[in-house]
């Protein structure tokens, strides 16, 4: 290896290359060094495995898998990693476990859903003829892991030519057509199947998820009413089915199923994560405590923290939302947006001084971070440093020319100084780009 896995962009972008150039013996080099560097990010130690899987060496896979699961337990990808491995090693009821807790944390990750249906049907390979169902299959059949999309779909098409009956590939096929991005012909499938099996779950599910994806309500509702009807003590159809009426502005049906959800999986933070979806659409005041028992479930989730964050701050419960911010700049240290949130509360608060030292701390890894500078300017001018705040407002339109923010402000430190032509000038330049406010909107200043 010629190259120093240093920083976190090399390490990516490096490590993804090998692995699409089939380089795996080089891939394990790479991965091996980075987790040796980093061994807190959980990303190096999945693409270790991933890399560890591709060359057959299945234990030491799964023990990569297993480091990045212990530091993001809730991440459902890495689940599936495992059963996938489990699988391989014939652990065959660990490897259904894992792929149990991936569908947990995502009811409708396809992948999770095709290795444990695959898993049970290889359990069952004794079955009387008669029996199966949309994934049953006459062969052992691999796991469907990264191969490639496209090649995989045209095979099965083939196959489908030649057994046509086999309502096993056509399902499998529906699955690889929805995630190549084709819903319509998916859609096709899933309804011949349905045509022959009304009660498939799976064919059921799916298609329930491509009609909330796709926003067709009517449709959306009406199958993940029948999947609760067939499975109403599984708090993942009450989920499906109040995301579907969610969909559909039925807010009080929504509530009602979300919370059936959680009277039946108490400890499942995906549960109380959508009763407070739901709450918060409606501006429940019920929502806050959802969202902060959905954290507390899900630890290593930052995205539940930043929103525990933004509804304490707006019931000015400061010290709670700073808390869940920083815990959220904390689990993912690189995404701007818990930081900048972060230091709005800290202004609100009066505290400019934190404030100031967390937009530079997220200037210093991440120049261009428009938001960072545009609030720092703010932050600057109240310190009466104008010269400081125009550098600030003119790095901020330098990283992002289509945010008019920085523009306004510049507009505003102008008139402060009693130039009015260049005033108006900002102001002039900011009116053109407005439309794309909405697009800049969250944690402004």
């Amino acid at each position: 290896m010629t190259e120093k896995a240093s920083s976190h962009n090399t390490i990516n972008f490096t490590g993804q290359q090998l692995l699409r150039e089939l380089r795996f013996d080089e891939a394990i080099e790479w991965y091996t060094q980075a987790v040796r560097q980093q061994p807190e990010m959980d990303q190096w130690w999945n693409c270790l495995g991933k890399s560890l899987e591709k060359t057959g060496r299945f234990q030491e896979a799964f023990a990569s898998y297993e480091a990045a699961l212990k530091l993001q337990p809730n991440i459902a990808e890495y689940w599936n990693s495992c059963g996938v491995t489990l699988s391989l090693l014939s652990n065959i009821s660990e490897a259904e476990l894992a792929f149990s807790e991936a569908l947990k944390l995502e009811p409708n990750y396809s992948n999770a859903k095709f290795n444990l249906r695959d898993l049970k049907i290889r359990q069952n390979q004794g079955n009387q003829p008669g029996n199966e169902t949309a994934a049953s299959v006459n062969s052992p059949t691999e796991l469907f892991t990264d191969h490639d999309l496209h090649d995989l779909i045209d095979r099965l098409k083939e196959q489908i030519k030649t057994t046509p009956g086999d309502l096993s590939i056509v399902f499998r096929l529906s699955i690889l057509l929805e995630r190549a991005g084709d819903t319509a012909g998916a859609v096709k499938l899933l309804n011949k199947i349905i045509k022959y099996q009304p009660d498939d779950l799976p064919a059921l599910e799916l298609l329930s998820s491509i009609f909330i994806n796709s926003r067709q309500t009517t449709k959306a509702i009406s199958i993940a009413k029948k999947i609760v009807e067939l499975r109403p003590g599984d708090f993942r159809a009450h989920l499906t089915f109040a995301e579907a009426l969610k969909l559909g502005n039925y807010k009080n049906d929504a509530i009602q199923s979300a919370r059936t959800a959680v009277e039946l999986a108490p400890d499942n933070a995906k549960c109380w994560a959508s009763w407070a979806d739901i709450l918060e659409h409606g501006n429940d005041e019920a929502c806050y405590p959802a969202i902060q028992r959905a954290a507390e479930l899900a630890r290593f989730d930052p995205e539940l923290w930043h929103r525990v964050g933004i509804q304490a701050n707006q019931r000015r419960d400061w010290d709670t939302a700073i808390n869940a911010l920083k815990k959220a700049g904390e689990l993912a240290p690189r995404i701007n947006k818990h930081w900048i949130t972060l230091g709005l509360v800290l202004e609100q608060c009066g505290k400019n001084a934190e404030a100031e030292n967390i937009y530079k701390m997220v200037i210093e890894y991440d120049p261009s971070a428009p938001k960072a500078w545009n609030n720092l300017g703010v932050l600057l001018i109240y310190k009466g440093d104008t010269d400081g705040a125009e550098a600030a407002f003119r790095k901020a339109i330098e990283a992002a020319p289509d945010y008019p923010n920085p523009w306004y402000n510049l507009r505003d430190l102008k008139l402060a100084r009693g130039d009015k032509q260049g005033a108006q000038e900002a102001k002039d330049h900011a009116d053109s780009i407005k439309s794309f406010a909405s697009k800049w909107a969250a944690d402004d200043a």
